[in-house]
């Protein structure tokens, strides 16, 4: 298992080498510092999409809390203005 150096060579050409017959092969050595980096900036974007999803999760409680409280209103008012309430 490993990567087809042809299309690693598109975006990280200095991690692949060819031969003289014109065979190519990926420098694997080289290329843990990419992956490495690659992790860590995935990480960030994983930690800021929790945040986000804990903010919007707070957003949502706060929203829903407030239309209950809405329709609460609305329906002790209904029922205090139908007919036989009083």
């Amino acid at each position: 298992m490993g990567f087809i150096a042809q299309e690693l060579e598109k975006s990280f050409p200095q991690l692949v080498h060819t031969n003289q017959e014109g065979e190519k092969s990926v420098d694997y050595s080289r290329m843990v510092p990419i992956l490495v980096e690659a992790i860590k900036e995935q990480q960030a974007q994983i930690e800021q999409l929790k945040s986000e999803k804990a903010a919007l999760e707070v957003e949502i409680k706060t929203l829903r809390s407030e239309v209950m409280t809405r329709l609460e209103a609305l329906e002790n008012k209904a029922s205090s203005s139908s007919p036989g309430s009083k």
